[in-house]
């Protein structure tokens, strides 16, 4: 069994590498501020956190899903979901920043903390009830506690899997995984209400929080991808792998990105059916020319251009092509993002929504997680060796002939 924990020796460098990107972009975002000032600081700052903490939260969410399905395409990403998963211990202490304006009333970050604000506007007064500081804070615990309860469970229960081979664990994981599913939604439709739909406080959208859920879990997906195509040639991954978990891989992704088009759309045509004015300020502060622009690239990018090359099974089966598929998604899950969440800001209203401040946010909390999963990634065997499970999904079994996908050589 030890000849089976080795494990791929880029992983300590890759971390290393990171740490050093994290490290500049924080520096340089640092710097921006004598230029941008801090109300774009902390706009860019909460962009960033919203999308590394939603990396970390979709990879928890597959891995539940996989814990409850198990299929050979979750086994061979499992470490990769759980290592990625256990970044949320830290993302509560990056969200620290964003209580400085929380609790100043500033009015360009959480305009609802404003008095003068509230002053003005009788609509978000009426909600202060559940628009209130420390009532934030309650929830913002809450919301970790679960959160952190499930990444306990499911992260130490394998961890205790590989160690006594007791297969009542994996029992307890599909069981945990069930209740954690519901949980999740739970959450993660207020966490979203409150860090992203908040900014806004106006408006309001029922589809908003599945626009996030299927988003958080479109970008898990692709990152899985984008991992696994990095050391699916380490063992033991490398006795197991075909291509045909990468197609699989590549089937879910076409249907979680139907899915974020669906909701994307239906929360346009809603809002149009309706022209509501308490609904339509979303849209009306996406109308300028560049906004209209950053959305017709959502729709080629993230819709069009994937669903054509994902339906074709030529694209699934050849690993640089898929790998090409997955890094744009990943990077459209950061321009929809910043579509979401940086209009919304008071000043920002048809403004175009990305600047220097926000990449080097992005880049800097960017590179302080993955050089945190790169080391969490690193202390396990890269599959759960002791699972029985396993050797009836995957394809070959623990010991089968290594396939090396279409295009791996290249990779």
């Amino acid at each position: 069994m030890a000849d089976f924990e080795i494990n791929d020796p880029r992983l300590k460098e890759m971390q290393k590498r990171f740490l050093v990107v994290g490290i500049v972009g924080i520096v340089a975002s640092l710097g921006m501020i004598a230029i941008s000032g801090t109300n774009e600081f902390f706009q860019g700052y909460l962009l960033a956190f919203l999308f590394w903490n939603g990396l970390a939260l979709g990879c928890m969410h597959v891995l539940m899903l996989h814990h409850i399905v198990a299929g050979g395409w979750g086994f061979v990403i499992q470490r990769i979901l759980e290592a990625a998963s256990r970044n949320l211990w830290w993302m509560p202490i990056l969200f620290l920043p964003m209580m400085y304006p929380l609790f100043t009333g500033n009015v360009h970050v959480w305009p609802w903390t404003n008095d003068e604000f509230l002053a003005g506007n009788a609509v978000v007064a009426s909600k202060t009830a559940y628009l209130d500081e420390n009532f934030f804070v309650a929830r913002f615990i809450l919301y970790y506690a679960c959160w952190l309860g499930l990444v306990y469970c499911l992260n130490g229960w394998s961890k205790q899997l590989d160690a006594t081979n007791d297969q009542k664990l994996p029992v307890r994981l599909r069981q945990i995984s069930s209740i954690g599913m519901v949980i999740y939604i739970l959450t993660v439709t207020f966490a979203v209400t409150d860090w992203g739909m908040s900014i806004e406080p106006e408006w309001f959208s029922t589809i908003y929080p599945p626009i996030h859920f299927a988003g958080y879990g479109l970008c898990a997906l692709v990152f899985s991808i984008l991992m696994l195509a990095l050391v699916h040639k380490s063992r033991p991954l490398a006795d197991v792998m075909s291509m045909e978990y990468f197609t699989q891989l590549g089937g879910l992704t076409l249907g979680i990105t139907i899915a974020w088009s669906y909701f994307s759309f239906s929360q346009f045509l809603i809002t149009w059916s309706g022209n509501l004015p308490e609904e339509i300020g979303f849209f009306l502060h996406r109308t300028d020319n560049s906004l209209i622009v950053w959305a017709v690239i959502l729709i080629l990018f993230h819709f069009a251009i994937p669903l054509l090359f994902l339906l074709q099974r030529l694209v699934k089966n050849n690993l640089r092509w898929l790998v090409m598929m997955a890094a744009l998604i990943f990077t459209m899950r950061f321009v929809d993002l910043t579509y979401l969440i940086k209009p919304s800001f008071i000043g920002n209203h048809n403004q175009f929504p990305l600047g220097l401040m926000d990449i080097f946010l992005f880049i800097g909390i960017g590179g302080v997680w993955m050089s945190r999963f790169f080391a969490e990634l690193a202390k396990r065997p890269l599959l759960p060796l002791n699972d029985e499970r396993m050797p009836g999904a995957l394809d070959h079994g623990l010991l089968g002939t290594e396939h090396t996908p279409e295009g791996a050589e290249h990779a």
